[in-house]
């Protein structure tokens, strides 16, 4: 799958050694995917909008949202593997039959002084063609210029009737609750560790269809706040677990 980044600074930049002029589309070699995909100062571009991640040099297939395009750029999706190698069948033994699906969900410039919903779909996993059910184990996430006293609050939340189809609730109940139905919340009013990285580990299982919300407050009023969050996601194998 082809990997593009436009330059959309103003200036000419440089990434893992290598020059882009302004408005100027370079193609990530196959081989060198790994070390652009996870190049801090590339990442911390495409979220403020001086990089662009692009399926190609057209113009026409430049990705808007930010998840998504760090999403194209590390291509998280698994790969058709041969089933009777030994590795594969190694790796159905580990974790309770589960396997590691890592995912950027959150890369996202925070308003200082300020308290506000980031959310995240959680997708329809899929693996060589079947539909499987998916867990996640915890996140991770740094907060960039957080202040002490900054909180986050960590919610699985129904924004679109998902509850009402699954038989949690009917329509009418989904309604009265204003479309918006908190699952669960790991996390209340945590305390955010300013720029450092930091892990929290749980389990959940993910339903296709919900939203992850993270509600972040931020106390402080000089600088804006960049989180980035990733999610620890396994997908089951269709082993019963």
């Amino acid at each position: 799958m082809a990997k593009w980044i436009k330059n959309n600074s103003g200036v000419t930049k440089t990434y893992v050694g290598q020059q882009i002029a302004d408005q100027a589309y370079y193609e990530i070699q196959y081989d060198e995917v790994g070390k652009w995909s996870h190049h801090s100062p590339l990442i911390t571009d495409i979220s403020n909008g001086d990089a662009i991640v692009a399926k190609d040099d057209s113009g026409t297939t430049d990705i808007a949202d930010v998840s998504e395009a760090i999403d194209h750029l590390r291509d998280e999706a698994p790969t058709v593997i041969d089933t009777n190698s030994p590795v594969h069948l190694f790796a159905l033994t580990e974790a309770a039959n589960l396997r590691a699906r890592l995912v950027g969900i959150f890369n996202k410039t925070i308003a200082k002084n300020s308290t506000t919903d980031h959310d995240w779909v959680v997708p329809h996993t899929a693996y060589n063609g079947t539909n499987k059910q998916s867990y996640m184990d915890g996140i991770e996430y740094y907060a960039k210029d957080a202040e002490v006293g900054d909180k986050m609050t960590f919610q699985v939340i129904d924004k679109d009737g998902v509850g009402v189809a699954l038989g949690w609730y009917d329509q009418a109940t989904f309604d009265a609750i204003g479309n918006l139905y908190v699952a669960d919340e790991f996390g209340t009013n945590w305390g955010v560790m300013p720029n450092q990285n930091t892990i929290r580990l749980y389990k959940a299982k993910l339903v296709p269809g919900l939203y992850i919300r993270i509600k972040y407050t931020s106390v402080g009023t000089v600088n804006d706040i960049t989180m980035i969050c990733n999610l620890f996601r396994h997908m089951d194998t269709g082993v019963d677990i």
